[in-house]
């Protein structure tokens, strides 16, 4: 974790060890969903602020949408979900084109949400560096064998028409 953003943790917790990423791959489930809910709560309340905290914590959490617990798995997409609704967090969209390409259902299904939430919370202009990513997330995901991951990617193609609409035409 960079000094920044260790500063960043320090100054706004009052607990004197933040959670950190260890803390949120752990086995124990009371200790990974605090940690979980800490971040939930970070996001919502520093909004745009919590851009600088996505690359150390959200692919830890999307990691744990993949485990077999359903707390993990509905905890996981809540943070994410709040994550994602609080800053736009579009640096965050090639780490969740590369989890479409994962053997798990349930974390392929969580990244074709959060790539459906990165089209509803972000701007075009925003949005553009990471347009061909999205695309092939959609491929990937129009022909994927859970029913659901299909379903999202074809929302997805919708909600990509209206906020990309001159990429269309590709």
């Amino acid at each position: 974790m960079s000094d920044s953003i260790a500063s960043i943790l320090v100054g706004i917790s009052p607990a004197p060890f933040p959670p950190s990423p260890l803390q949120l791959n752990t086995e124990r489930t009371r200790l990974a969903r605090t940690a979980m809910t800490f971040i939930t709560v970070l996001a919502t309340t520093l909004g745009d602020r919590f851009e600088p905290l996505v690359d150390p914590f959200l692919p830890v959490v999307l990691r744990l949408s993949s485990r077999a617990n359903k707390v993990y798995v509905s905890t996981a997409a809540e943070t994410l979900r709040a994550a994602i609704e609080a800053c736009g967090a579009p640096s965050f969209i090639p780490t969740l084109v590369e989890s479409i390409k994962s053997p798990s259902k349930s974390l392929r299904h969580a990244a074709m949400e959060g790539l459906l939430l990165e089209l509803t919370w972000n701007s075009q202009v925003r949005l553009e560096p990471y347009a061909d990513a999205m695309e092939l997330a959609m491929r990937e995901g129009v022909v994927d064998s859970t029913p659901v991951v299909r379903d999202l990617a074809k929302r997805m193609f919708e909600r990509y028409k209206d906020v990309l609409p001159g990429r269309i035409d590709r």
